[in-house]
Formats: C-alpha cells, sequence, structure tokens
C-alpha cells in the first residue's frame, strides 16, 4: 500500500511549483493547440495536498483539432484520438515525468 510519505518522497514539498508548472504547461500547450480550450477538462488529483497526476478528457470525442490531426504529442508522451480508445488520459507525476497510463 502506498502511503502518503511514500508519495512525498518522490515529490517533495520544495517542488511543489515545478509540479504544478508542469501541469500548466500541459494546459497551455493543449489550449493553444486545439485553438478550442472546451475540447479539454483538466482536473489535478491530489493527496494531502501532493499531486499525484491529472486527468485529460476530451468533452467531445467527435472533436479534431484544430489542423484536423487526430495525434498528439507532449514530451515524450503520444496519443491518438478516435472514438474507439479512452477519452481519458493520465499523466502520473512521478519524479517530475508525465506517463501515459493506457
Amino acid at each position: 500500500m502506498i502511503t502518503v510519505e511514500d508519495v512525498k518522497e518522490y515529490l517533495p514539498q520544495e517542488q511543489d511549483a515545478l509540479i504544478q508548472k508542469t501541469i500548466d504547461r500541459v494546459k497551455k500547450h493543449l489550449e493553444g493547440y486545439t485553438n478550442n480550450p472546451e475540447l479539454f477538462a483538466v482536473e489535478t488529483v491530489e493527496l494531502d495536498d501532493v499531486v499525484l497526476y491529472l486527468v485529460l478528457k476530451r468533452l467531445n470525442p467527435d472533436t479534431k483539432h484544430s489542423q484536423g490531426k487526430t495525434t498528439e504529442s507532449i514530451g515524450k508522451v503520444s496519443f491518438t484520438f478516435e472514438k474507439d480508445l479512452p477519452q481519458e488520459i493520465k499523466f502520473l507525476l512521478l519524479k517530475y515525468q508525465r506517463v501515459e497510463i493506457l
């Protein structure tokens, strides 16, 4: 079982600003790229004020990027928007790396 202390060991309090910056960068990137901020809802999930992951959800599964593309990448993480694929993508913030959870 993962405890709050275990999480804080990976995400120490003095790095809170870096974690928030990562979240803000992801949100800004997606909103700017799609030219449609309503395309995604971004939710952060916290445990005792420690951010564990953020969730990106497509509000409309039929919506594509402004450029008509159906794929997106942020850093080393790529995902494709298709009707048959999950509409929710979780980015786990561990040691400040974004990891896609399938």
